[in-house]
């Protein structure tokens, strides 16, 4: 795959790796692709909110497919414990 250069390409380039079983570093070298711009791509998807139906919560997609479905008063708990866990 040539580098992405638009948001589409990046959707389906972060989809590839997210339904894969390489690492990072294995994914990118073998696209030619830096590591450091995966990670980013990563994160900011990972920021990515969006309001489920006409709800009050929020749905959160973790890298392997869960979804959580969080009321916004609680976000801010859960995303620490998310963020707690991948540190550890």
């Amino acid at each position: 795959m040539a580098r992405p250069t638009n948001t589409k390409n990046w959707q389906a380039l972060l989809e590839e790796y997210r339904r894969g079983s390489e690492t990072q570093a294995e994914f990118c070298r073998a696209r030619g692709l830096a590591l450091s711009t995966l990670t980013l791509k990563l994160r900011e998807r990972s920021k990515t909110f969006v309001k489920v139906g006409g709800s009050e919560r929020v749905e959160v997609e973790l890298r392997d497919g869960t979804l959580l479905r969080v009321d916004p008063s609680n976000l801010r708990i859960v995303l620490e414990a998310l963020s707690d866990n991948a540190v550890a």
